[in-house]
C-alpha cells in the first residue's frame, strides 16, 4: 500500500496546474477574480495593502484543491477558501510548519479552535462539515491516511442539538434518503417541460432539468456545455450515436456522454429551446468578441452610417418588443427613427458590457461560445430583458428555482390540487445520484460508469450507488447467473466453453479496464481495435453455443 502522502500531494498539485493551462487566468496570480484570493488572514480584509500570501508550503494545494473541486461553484470556492486559511493557521500553531500532509486528528481540533476564535457559532458549524468533506477527498486520493476520516469533534450536546448542520452530518440515514430526488419531482418538472411552456423561466428550469436526466451531470457542468456541444459519432457497427460534449469537473476533463437512445430526442429539444433563449445574449458576445471592425464587415455599412432594425436583425438578434426592457424599447424606437449610427450602436454594446462588469460578480469571459449564456434580466419575473447584454447563467440561477425561501419558486408558480408542492424538495446533484444508481443496477462496469459520470476514480462510484441490499442481491444472481431455469443445466452451458480460453478473456478485459482509466485521444484507436477483437471472440463463442444447443 501506497503511504506516501507527500508525494501524493505533489503529483494532485502538477496534475491541476497543467489542466488548468489552458483557461484564462494565471496559476501563479494570487488572485483568481470573482474573491478567489490566496491570502493568509482568516479574514480577508480588501483594504488591508499589506495582504500576506498563504505559506509556502500550502499555497499551492490550495490553488489544486480550489481549481480541482470548486472553481466554477463560486460560493463553495469561497468557503474552502476560508477553510484552507482556518488549517494553515492550525498547522502553524501545532507543527510550526503548513505541510498539507501532516495534518492529523490534533491539528483538525485546533481548526475548530481557531474557528471558534474568529467566527459566530453557525459558520464554525460549516466550517466542520467542510473539514468532514475535506478528509474523506484527502483520504480517497491518499493524501492522508485512511484514519483521518474518523474524526469527530466533541460539540457539547446543546450545540449538536441547536446545529442542523451538525444533524444531517452525524445521520447517514438521513443523508442517505436526501440524496436521491423525490419521484414527485421529476414527474412536476417533467410535465412542465413536455407542456412546451412559454415563460422564459419554465423554458430555461425544464430544459436543464431535462439535461440532467440524461446523464449523469453536475449543475455547474451543465453551465459550461457550449453552443456546438452535440456529437453524433457512428459506432463500430455504423449505428449512429448521440451524446453531448462536456467539461467534466474535477480534474476529468473534456469528454462525450453519451446519451442513452431513450432519452435523445429529450436532450436534442432542450438544446434547441435553450439555444432559441439565449441566442441573442451570444449575438451580443460574439460581436463584443470579434471586434468593431467585424460589425462593420458584417453589415457592409461604414462607421457612421444609419443602423437599422433590419441591420439587427441581420445580426442575428430576434426582437420581441414584449419582453424587452423599457431601455431597449427607447434605444429601439430610436433606431427605428434613423439617428443611431453604426459606431454608436458599438459604443452602446461597450458602454453596456463595462455597466456588467462593475455590477456583476460573474465571469463572462466564454458567453461567445456558451450555450447557456442569458441577457441581463432575462430570467427575472418583473424586469424586461435587456437583450443588448450578455451574462453567463450560473448554477445559482437554476438551484435558486427550488429553493423554499424563493416565493415565486417553480413549486409556486405551477401548484395544483394533484400535487402538494409545498412538501417538496429537490437538488440538482440528486438526479446525478439517481442515473449513477441506475447505471449501478444495469450492471455496467465501474470503469463505464466512471466514465460516463465525468469521474477519474472508480472508487468514488460507490458514494453515488444507494440500491438496497435486495436490489444487490438480485443483481448478484443475474449477473453471476446462479438461478438455474427448468429445462436447461448451467453445468452443461459451462462445458461448451473452454476454460483456457475464458480465464484468458477476463484477464484481457481487467487489462483493458486497467487501459481506460488513463484513457486520452491519441490511445483510443488502439483500444478500439482491442473491443473489436473481444466482440468477435465473444461472437464465435455465441456462435458455438447455438451449434451445440441445436446438436443437443
Amino acid at each position: 500500500m501506497n503511504n506516501n502522502y507527500e508525494d501524493n500531494v505533489y503529483k494532485f498539485i502538477s496534475e491541476n496546474k497543467k489542466l488548468s493551462n489552458n483557461k484564462d487566468f494565471k496559476w501563479e496570480n494570487p488572485s483568481w477574480g470573482r474573491g478567489i484570493t490566496f491570502y493568509s488572514e482568516i479574514k480577508a480584509n480588501k483594504s488591508n495593502e499589506k495582504k500576506r500570501l498563504m505559506n509556502k508550503n500550502i499555497i499551492e494545494f490550495a490553488k489544486a484543491y480550489i481549481w480541482n473541486r470548486f472553481f466554477y461553484d463560486l460560493p463553495k470556492a469561497l468557503r474552502n477558501i476560508r477553510l484552507l486559511r482556518v488549517l494553515e493557521v492550525a498547522l502553524l500553531r501545532v507543527n510550526k510548519e503548513a505541510n498539507i500532509y501532516d495534518i492529523n486528528h490534533k491539528i483538525l481540533d485546533e481548526a475548530i479552535i481557531i474557528a471558534y476564535e474568529n467566527f459566530a457559532e453557525s459558520t464554525v458549524y460549516r466550517i466542520y462539515s467542510d473539514l468532514i468533506s475535506f478528509c474523506s477527498f484527502m483520504s480517497k486520493r491518499n493524501m492522508l491516511p485512511p484514519w483521518i476520516v474518523r474524526w469527530s469533534y466533541p460539540f457539547k450536546r446543546n450545540e449538536i442539538n441547536k446545529s442542523k448542520q451538525i444533524g444531517s452530518i452525524d445521520s447517514l440515514s438521513e443523508q442517505e434518503q436526501i440524496k436521491l430526488p423525490d419521484e414527485r419531482v421529476i414527474d412536476f418538472v417533467g410535465g412542465i417541460f413536455t407542456s412546451e411552456p412559454i415563460n422564459t423561466r419554465d423554458i430555461f428550469i425544464s430544459s436543464i432539468f431535462a439535461l440532467l436526466l440524461c446523464a449523469p451531470s453536475r449543475i455547474t457542468e451543465i453551465m459550461l456545455l457550449e453552443d456546438d456541444c452535440e456529437v453524433v459519432v457512428k459506432d463500430m457497427k455504423g449505428i449512429p450515436r448521440y451524446g453531448l460534449r462536456f467539461y467534466s469537473l474535477k480534474g476529468y476533463g473534456y469528454n462525450t456522454k453519451w446519451i442513452p437512445e431513450s432519452m435523445v430526442s429529450i436532450a436534442k429539444e432542450a438544446i434547441v429551446r435553450l439555444r432559441k433563449l439565449t441566442n441573442n445574449a451570444r449575438v451580443v458576445s460574439n460581436l463584443l468578441q470579434s471586434g468593431e471592425d467585424y460589425l462593420y464587415s458584417w453589415l457592409n455599412k461604414s462607421a457612421f452610417e444609419i443602423l437599422t432594425i433590419k441591420d439587427l436583425n441581420k445580426l442575428g438578434f430576434v426582437i420581441n418588443k414584449e419582453d424587452i426592457s423599457k431601455e431597449n424599447e427607447i434605444f429601439l424606437s430610436s433606431v427605428e427613427s434613423g439617428v443611431i449610427s453604426i459606431k454608436a450602436f458599438w459604443v452602446y454594446l461597450l458602454r453596456k458590457k463595462s455597466e456588467l462588469k462593475a455590477t456583476s460578480e460573474r465571469d463572462n469571459r466564454i458567453t461567445h461560445r456558451n450555450l447557456l449564456a442569458i441577457n441581463k434580466d432575462q430570467l427575472n419575473s418583473i424586469k424586461g430583458t435587456d437583450i443588448f447584454t450578455s451574462l453567463n447563467a450560473i448554477s445559482n440561477d437554476f438551484r435558486s428555482d427550488f429553493s423554499i425561501r424563493n416565493v415565486n419558486n417553480i413549486f409556486r408558480r405551477h401548484a395544483n390540487s394533484n400535487i402538494d408542492s409545498a412538501n417538496l424538495r429537490f437538488h440538482s446533484h440528486q438526479i446525478r445520484h439517481l442515473l449513477n444508481t441506475m447505471a449501478q443496477r444495469s450492471a455496467l462496469s465501474q470503469v463505464q460508469i466512471a466514465h460516463w459520470s465525468g469521474r477519474r476514480n472508480i472508487k468514488d462510484n460507490v458514494v453515488y450507488d444507494h440500491m438496497s441490499h435486495d436490489e444487490l442481491t438480485e443483481l448478484s444472481r443475474k449477473v453471476l447467473n446462479t438461478h438455474v431455469n427448468k429445462g436447461s443445466s448451467i453445468s452443461n452451458q459451462k462445458k461448451s466453453i473452454d476454460s483456457d480460453f475464458r480465464i484468458n478473456l477476463e484477464s484481457n478485459f481487467k487489462e483493458l479496464e486497467k487501459k481506460i482509466l488513463d484513457l486520452d485521444f491519441s490511445g483510443q484507436e488502439k483500444i478500439s481495435e482491442k473491443i473489436k477483437t473481444f466482440r468477435l471472440m465473444l461472437e464465435n463463442i455465441i456462435k458455438k453455443e447455438k451449434q451445440n444447443g441445436k446438436e443437443v
